[in-house]
This record gives C-alpha cells, structure tokens and sequence, in this order.
C-alpha cells in the first residue's frame, strides 16, 4: 500500500512539472505573484469615478505557480470610496469574481465586492495599482497589482471621470 501512494505523489509531481513546461513553451502567463495585504482605510465622499469600458481579467500565483487566482472586474462604473495614505480606492457596482485553482483541489469560484485601486499620485507606494476586495472591519485587501499595460490604456480602455 505504502508503495502504491508513493508511486501516486511521484506520477503528481512529475504531472504537474510537465504541465509548468508545457506552459512555459507555450508561452502562458502565469500572472504575477499573489498580493495577500490588508489597509486600514478612510471613507470618503465623492462624485469621482473609475469608468471601464471593457471587462479586465488579470491572474496571480503562489507556491512557484502551482496555486492561480483569477480575477474578473466587470464593465462599469467604479466610484472614489476610500482612502489610505498611499492609494484611492474606487469600488464598484458590481462585484469581482475571485477564482481559485489550488494544486488538488476543486476549482473555487466567488463574487466578493471590492473594485480598483490607485496609486495616489506623489506616494511612495509599493504598487501602481490592481483590485481589491472589501475585508474585515472596514479593511481593503490588496489580491493583484495591474501593470503597464492596464495604465498605457488610459483613455482607451479605462478612464476617470469628474
């Protein structure tokens, strides 16, 4: 039996290796490492708004890629709710579908509100921005940071309005 479960972790690893390669050769992102911070926010009262006008996915990883985290913003309206003393962060009508896909494990899907958030402009903040969820006690949870690319389509794909 003892032999069996041994030759059972070894097909697993030597799987999931072979699945990393076959990645790698494709050409497959897998992401950006996973945010995992929570920020003690302020609310605020505000007409400005985040508008984007096409849906954004955007994926992390943890433990060296085997666990991947997809993220799904929805087109619309994204309003200033809060800030800390490094970003603003705009949270929108509609919630974020968090997806998980541990290493074993069944897939796990949520929608969990939350939105974008910015770097402010000045700071000396650690990200440029990415999404958020609402967490504990009124907190922010940083999931994802965006990158170049979301921030060059400033104006095309997303834009502030007021």
């Amino acid at each position: 039996m003892l032999g069996s479960i041994e030759r059972m972790k070894t097909f697993h690893y030597l799987l999931s290796c072979g699945v990393l390669i076959l990645a790698g050769c494709a050409g497959v992102s897998l992401g950006t490492p996973r945010i995992w911070q929570e920020r003690q926010v302020t609310a605020l009262h505000s007409e400005r708004l985040l508008i984007l006008q096409e849906p954004l996915t955007r994926n992390a990883h943890e433990r060296g890629g085997m666990d991947r985290y997809d993220y799904h913003l929805l087109t619309g309206s994204y309003r200033l709710e809060s800030e800390d003393s490094d970003y603003l962060y705009f949270e929108g009508a509609s919630k974020i579908t968090v997806v998980t896909q541990k290493t074993g494990q069944p897939q796990d899907s949520r929608d969990l509100s939350g939105g974008i958030f910015i770097a402010k402009q000045g700071s000396s903040s650690q990200y440029l921005g990415g999404a958020f969820i609402d967490w504990d006690n009124g907190k922010k949870l940083l999931l994802v940071t965006f990158d170049s690319d979301f921030f060059g389509a400033e104006g095309r794909f997303w834009h502030y309005q007021n």
